[in-house]
Order: C-alpha cells, then structure tokens, then sequence
C-alpha cells in the first residue's frame, strides 16, 4: 500500500516539476525575485504630501551663502565634541574614516576627501554644516536624518579633529 501512494506522489511531483509556470507560481521562488529594494540612505515612507515634521524648520540657504552668513550655535565644549564624535562613529566614519583621513578602502572607492588637509580647516563651520545638510558630490545628503543640533555636534568634532583644543577627556582616535 505505501508503495502506492509513493507512486502516486512521485507522479504527482513529477508532473508539477514539468510544467514551468507551475514551479515557477510556488512562494519560495518570488520572494527572491521581486523583493523590495532601497537604495542607500534612501527613506522606507515618503511623507504625505503637504505635511511638516512637528518641529521642523526650513534650512533655505544654500552652501555658499551658509558659509558667509551662518554661525554655529553650539558651543565648542566637551558634551559636543563627545555627541559628535558619537555620531560621526555612525555616520560618517564608513566613508571618513575614524579620524577623518579617509584613508581606508571604502573612503578611497568612494573619493572621501581627507578632511584634515589645510584646505578643509579654513572652513567654516556654516559651511560644513550645509554639506552636510545637502550633502555634495558623492557625499549623501544627511538634512533628513539628524537634528540641528546634532549636525552642530558632527560640526564641532571635525573641528575637533582638525586640531581645535577644547578642555576635554575626549581623546583623538589613533
């Protein structure tokens, strides 16, 4: 008798197997085909249209006038320095580099700059900010994903980075 059924069964696989658009309507082979996909600091939701963020305040200057015209409200102490250097651990160390060198693989791939050459320390800080803001050539853009004050923090431990001296016990990555 289960000799049987095992025929049955086997004929009955065998007839699914050979019928293409059958095997090819079965779950497990979809899911890896028609998945959803994001690309890189690519948002999951887009808002509603027509709606604000509670908070939310429109930054409209662009990089040029940012570094004429904005000054950094934060001030260079060692909290910001070290929620800086937090969130530059997150999110800017993978093309940066720890210590902002960008001397790494991905920071090479990429075409990072090395953010403690001379030219970068003239910066000002409106300046840094607003690329971050609006990101720049393969830089992303970051204005959605961290608060005011925290792209101020970033601000703040680059100028760390750099060589500004705050009295602090944050120590310069190696």
């Amino acid at each position: 008798m289960q000799v049987k059924y095992f025929i049955i069964f086997s004929l009955f696989v065998s007839s699914l197997m050979t019928n293409s658009s059958t095997v090819m309507a079965l779950p497990w082979d979809t899911d890896l085909y028609n998945q959803q996909s994001l690309k890189s600091n690519e948002i999951a939701r887009s808002p509603v249209m027509g709606t604000v963020p509670v908070g939310f305040e429109r930054f409209n200057m662009t990089i040029e006038e940012a570094e004429k015209n904005l000054t950094n409200p934060v001030p260079f102490e060692e909290n910001s320095v070290w929620r800086g250097q937090r969130l530059w651990g997150q999110q800017c160390s993978a093309c940066h580099g720890v210590n902002g060198d960008s001397s790494h693989f991905v920071g090479k791939s990429v075409a990072a700059p090395n953010l403690l050459e001379e030219r970068f320390k003239a910066y000002t800080d409106g300046r840094v900010y607003a690329t971050i803001y609006y990101g720049i050539r393969s830089m992303p853009r970051y204005g959605y994903k961290l608060s005011e004050g925290e792209r101020w923090d970033i601000v703040n431990y680059l100028k760390f980075l750099q060589g500004k001296e705050t009295v602090s016990t944050v120590k310069k990555p190696e």
